[in-house]
């Protein structure tokens, strides 16, 4: 029997995920629910996972309909005096190390050290999986959301925010602009549509330099990382709002030829959105973030 590897282990993950946002409605209704929980959290080091990880533990808390988004090795488990329940099975996940390799130099003659990126994986489980009490992990509902929104939106030092007739990022003069938040349906969605903006503002040459024209392609591959982008902040904020997550679907569903020719560009999309996102959340409640 043929040892499945990594890179195959990845593709089949992706192909899962590109399968489960083909379909409209398990996007919208079972992220909703798992937006309330928060971002995907290591519970033994309190850390953020990051990059296309956020994803694959996203949907699977949702097909496995884990009440939780805290996750821990076995070895952390343990750690905490607790077990992995019977018979329970572990999600793998992935992540970039560094490995160093010798390598000879034609153009001098002399060997030089090459950084190698080597795809490596381990194992995690939901803490429903677990004997931990599920209330360690559960993220308690905001009393006040509005109030959590505007403190975190105010503390960050991106660009101007002005008041306009629709929302949007202007690059070359670097401003937001928003309208007033009675004209949208609820308070969430004014935040959600304001964390998209501020996302593209991260793009900007001057913070993550990212290509920004207005070519239709780099135009629309912008607007998924925003939506993405926008997702993780509504997720850090437990903003409930249904629009963001119809553009995301719709966006994704747009791309899913050029990400089914060649999958790493799914992990490109994901791992731009994740930068923003990490960018945006350094300024307003640091945290340091685990599994690219």
């Amino acid at each position: 029997m043929n040892k499945t590897t990594n890179k195959q282990l990845l593709e089949e993950k992706i192909t899962k995920l590109i399968q489960t946002v083909e379909d409209a409605g398990s996007w919208k209704k079972p992220f909703k629910s798992v937006m309330t929980n928060g971002l995907p959290t290591n519970h033994y080091s309190k850390k953020l996972y990051k990059g296309i990880n956020i994803f694959f533990l996203w949907f699977e808390a949702i097909e496995k309909a884990y009440q939780s988004n805290n996750w821990l090795t076995m070895k952390q488990c343990n750690e905490l005096n607790a077990k992995v329940n019977k018979g329970e099975k572990a999600t793998t996940i992935f992540f970039f190390k560094p490995l160093e390799k010798q390598e000879l130099d034609e153009s001098t003659g002399e060997m030089e050290t090459v950084i190698i990126p080597m795809l490596k994986t381990y194992k995690v489980f939901n803490i429903d999986q677990t004997t931990l009490k599920p209330k360690e992990a559960k993220i308690e509902a905001m009393v006040n959301r509005i109030s959590h929104c505007e403190e975190f939106f105010n503390q960050l030092d991106l660009c101007p925010i002005k008041n306009g007739n629709s929302p949007y990022y202007a690059l070359k003069s670097d401003y937001i602009s928003m309208p007033s938040i009675n004209k949208f349906i609820n308070a969430g969605e004014y935040y959600a549509t304001l964390a998209h903006e501020c996302i593209h503002a991260t793009g900007h040459k001057n913070r993550l330099a990212r290509n920004m024209n207005n070519k239709k392609e780099a135009y629309a591959y912008e607007e998924l990382i925003a939506e993405i982008g926008a997702c993780f902040i509504s997720a850090h904020l437990n903003i409930d709002a249904d629009d963001i997550q119809n553009n995301a679907a719709a966006y994704l569903k747009s791309w899913l030829k050029a990400l089914k020719d060649d999958h790493k560009y799914l992990w490109k999309a994901m791992g731009e959105a994740s930068r923003a996102y990490e960018y945006i959340l350094d300024q307003s409640n640091p945290h340091e973030l685990v599994a690219s």
